[in-house]
């Protein structure tokens, strides 16, 4: 959470005595730069009365607010507290300025809270559908340049990884020390979902856009602020990593997600995004070698889910292949390289994301194939090979070719000039079989027409590593004319 129970009681104490001479003068949002609130016009700061955060908000238009779900229930409960216990400050540039029982100063406005709503999916470890819509008590002013409703982003329109997005707040920078009731606004670059996998499980990851910054964070206070894109809102501000503000991913609900927004847009019961109960596998052989095909297997999740995969370099990230397809074959560059899998699962109303474990790094394929013959039936001139082909290190993977080799009686030209002429004589000659495989190790291999009597059969085996079997599998067999049926009598 953005306002662990230790801060809770100290921000509630000094909101309740705003003297300056209880605050020290600290900068908000770890990084960030002084902001105007004419700068971000539907930035709110939400005061609660009770021994609770006090956070930010953003002015959905002149009756709503949006802010996040554990800003309105108490720590370690999902209840929210009464609509009476908060109060809402729109056009603040500095907190400062409004003393409770005073009329607010030129510009801002405080208004009272009728009616809390917290989205019905919100956990509170991790966090999930963090998010709360405030109904207000009266209508906010939205005529002047410091009260002004944000657009939200489109739904599926969330931002790409790596996209600058703007966030404000008036939370603490130098925690524990208090903040100074200032607003402040930072940039932070977004980060593809896998990149938060150690904060958010996978049945929180629809909901959650991750950014990271090595000099900007949110921190305690900035709870519900929002996250803005170009197109709009993207996100509330929702939690920090354990390692505190500034040391970390910063995770946003994502009002883009069809799960989170349907909420915001008044449904009580919003549709939801595929949730994991059994893990992700990826799963080869041991140790895993070039060639030898990965299946990456999604585990069980909500019934209805379809599946996207991507098989990354677990060290950088890199994505070596993304699609439908779950079977990665790790190639000669990989080779010294540990992959992972990252198992997308989406329906209607969002995409989660879980991460499979890693596979040790891959290895060299020493190991060649090897094939044997089952049986060889000819029948007249056409004759066909059952046969197994396989590899230990690639599960029957490889390429595989059957050749007829036999010689035939020809004519041949000898000697030379007067004294050359034609001779019978014999030649070697081959013929290649259609191979079709027919499951794991198993194939048939057919050809026609063979010519009369000794053929030898040879099967070769190459894995995906380039790998020949050693030596040749073969069998001689001998084609002999069909037999004429004899003809009955009456």
């Amino acid at each position: 959470m953005l306002l662990p129970a230790a801060a809770t009681v100290l921000l509630a104490a000094l909101l309740a005595a705003p003297a300056a001479s209880a605050r020290r003068a600290h900068a908000a949002i770890v990084g960030g730069a002084p902001a105007s609130i004419q700068q971000v016009p539907w930035q709110v700061f939400l005061s609660a009365t009770g021994p609770d955060e006090s956070c930010g908000g953003s002015i959905l238009d002149a009756t709503r607010v949006l802010t996040a779900a554990h800003c309105v229930d108490p720590e370690g409960t999902t209840t929210p507290r009464p609509p009476s216990a908060f109060t809402v400050l729109a056009g603040f540039s500095d907190v400062n300025a409004y003393s409770p029982g005073k009329a607010p100063p030129a510009g801002t406005q405080v208004v009272a809270v009728a009616s809390v709503r917290v989205h019905p999916g919100y956990v509170e470890h991790p966090q999930t559908d963090d998010v709360a819509v405030l109904t207000l008590a009266q209508p906010l002013n939205l005529s002047g340049p410091n009260a002004q409703p944000i657009a939200l982003a489109p739904v599926g329109g969330g931002p790409a990884p790596g996209t600058a997005l703007g966030f404000s707040g008036y939370g603490q920078e130098n925690p524990p020390a208090a903040p100074d009731f200032k607003l402040y606004a930072a940039q932070f670059p977004v980060l593809g979902d896998d990149s938060c996998s150690t904060d958010v499980s996978p049945n929180a990851s629809a909901s959650v856009i991750c950014v990271e910054s090595p000099t900007q964070s949110a921190c305690f206070g900035d709870s519900g602020g929002p996250l803005v894109a170009a197109n709009g809102q993207v996100g509330v501000a929702s939690f920090v990593e354990s390692t505190s503000c500034g040391r970390g991913h910063v995770g946003f609900a994502d009002v883009t997600a069809p799960e989170v927004r349907a909420f915001i847009d008044g449904s009580d019961q919003p549709p939801v995004a595929p949730r994991q109960s059994a893990v992700a596998s990826l799963n080869g052989v041991s140790p895993p070698v070039v060639g030898s095909p990965l299946t990456c297997t999604p585990g069980t999740w909500t019934p209805g889910a379809t599946f996207g995969y991507l098989f990354e370099l677990a060290a950088t990230g890199q994505v070596l292949q993304s699609g439908a397809g779950n079977v990665f074959v790790p190639r000669a560059a990989q080779q010294g390289q540990a992959i992972v899998c990252i198992v997308q699962a989406s329906n209607g109303a969002g995409t989660s994301t879980a991460r499979s474990g890693v596979v040790p790094a891959i290895a060299a394929d020493g190991v060649a194939p090897r094939s044997a013959i089952r049986s060889v039936r000819c029948r007249g001139r056409s004759c066909s090979v059952r046969f197994d082909a396989g590899d230990a290190n690639s599960a029957g993977a490889v390429a595989v070719g059957v050749v007829a080799r036999f010689r035939v009686v020809t004519r041949c030209q000898v000697g030379k000039g007067r004294h050359r002429r034609t001779v019978r004589c014999t030649r070697a000659r081959s013929t290649t079989f259609r191979v079709a495989h027919l499951s794991g190790v198993h194939y048939r291999a057919s050809a026609a027409p063979l010519p009369y009597g000794r053929v030898q059969i040879r099967v070769t085996a190459v894995d995906a590593a380039g790998n020949r079997q050693r030596g040749t599998t073969a069998a001689t067999v001998t084609v002999r004319k069909a037999r004429a049926k004899a003809k009955r009598h009456r």
